[in-house]
C-alpha cells in the first residue's frame, strides 16, 4: 500500500547512517520485505549508506544467507508480480556480488572479517559466482582468502581455498601432492605474532648492570691473583725460596694464577 502511493521512499535514507528501507529489511533478515523492495525498484539494492555499503553487505554482515541469496537474484522468495521475473530479478541484480563499499571489500570479504561461516560456504557453492568475485581486493590488498588466514579460521579458510576457481586453489592442490604439512596459520603470521620486541630502556639498564659487575668481579680476581704471587702456599724458607718450589702441584697453582691475573684483566 504504501509503496504504491510513493515508490520514491524505497530510497530514501535516514540521516545518521544513510540506511534504506532495503538495508534495515537485510540487516534483520526480512525475506518478504527484501522480494518486496526488490520487485517495486532494483536499483534500490546499488544504493550505499553514508560508509559505502550496499544492502548485500549488510546482510553478510549479518550472516543472513536467505537475504544475500535474494539480493543476489538468485533465491525467488516471493512470486513475482507483472513484468517482474525471476530471470528479470537475476539480470538487474547480478552485479550486486562485484559491488565494494568504502574500503573496497565485496561482500565475501565481509562475511570474512565477521566470521560468517553459513555467508562464505554459500558464496562458494555459487557455480556462477564470478572468480573476478573470489579474487577480489579491497583497499588493503587483500583477498577473501587473506582475510580468511589473518583470522586463523580453518572452517573459513577451507571452503576459500577449495573453490575451483580461486587461483589460491593450484597452490594447495600443487602443496597436498607434494604432501606438504598442514595448517591453518601462514608462517610469516606466526613469526610475526611471536616476534617479541626489545626494550631499549630496560636493556640498556641491564647492560649496565652486567658490566658494572663483571668490572667488580674482574677487580677481585686480579687482587686476589696478584696477592697470591707473594703469599704462596707453605710460605718461603729462610733462604727467600718457597718450601714448595721443587713441587709439580706448585708448578700448576703458579700457571694457574698467572693465567686468572691476565685474564682478569
Amino acid at each position: 500500500m504504501i509503496l504504491g502511493w510513493n515508490k520514491d521512499l524505497i530510497k530514501q535514507a535516514d540521516r545518521h547512517r544513510g540506511s534504506t528501507p532495503l538495508h534495515v529489511a537485510a540487516s534483520w533478515g526480512h525475506h518478504d520485505v527484501i522480494s518486496l523492495l526488490l520487485d517495486a525498484d532494483p536499483s534500490a539494492a546499488y544504493q550505499p549508506d553514508h560508509d559505502g555499503a550496499f544492502p548485500i553487505h549488510v546482510a553478510a554482515y549479518g550472516g543472513q544467507v536467505r537475504a544475500v541469496s535474494i539480493l543476489l537474484g538468485l533465491d525467488n522468495h516471493r512470486k513475482c508480480a507483472g513484468l517482474c521475473s525471476g530471470e528479470r530479478r537475476r539480470r538487474d541484480l547480478r552485479g550486486c556480488a562485484e559491488l565494494r563499499d568504502g574500503r573496497g571489500r565485496s561482500f565475501l570479504h565481509v562475511a570474512v572479517e565477521e566470521q560468517c561461516q553459513s555467508v562464505v560456504e554459500y558464496a562458494c557453492k555459487l557455480r556462477n559466482l564470478s572468480p573476478a568475485v573470489m579474487n577480489m581486493q579491497d583497499d588493503d590488498g587483500n583477498t577473501a582468502l587473506h582475510l580468511a588466514v589473518k583470522a586463523s579460521n580453518m572452517w573459513i579458510f577451507k571452503p576459500l581455498m577449495e573453490r575451483r576457481q580461486n587461483e589460491w586453489a593450484m597452490i594447495y592442490n600443487g602443496l597436498k601432492n607434494a604432501n606438504a604439512k598442514q595448517g591453518n596459520h601462514r608462517w610469516d603470521l606466526f613469526l610475526k605474532k611471536h616476534d617479541k620486541k626489545v626494550d631499549e630502556e630496560v636493556e640498556g639498564k641491564k647492560l649496565t648492570e652486567s658490566t658494572q659487575t663483571i668490572g667488580v668481579g674482574s677487580v677481585l680476581i686480579a687482587t686476589v691473583a696478584f696477592a697470591a704471587a707473594f703469599a704462596p702456599p707453605g710460605d718461603y724458607g729462610d733462604d727467600g725460596v718457597p718450601r714448595l718450589a721443587d713441587r709439580y702441584a706448585f708448578h700448576v697453582f703458579i700457571i694457574a694464577n698467572t693465567l686468572a691475573f691476565i685474564c682478569a684483566g
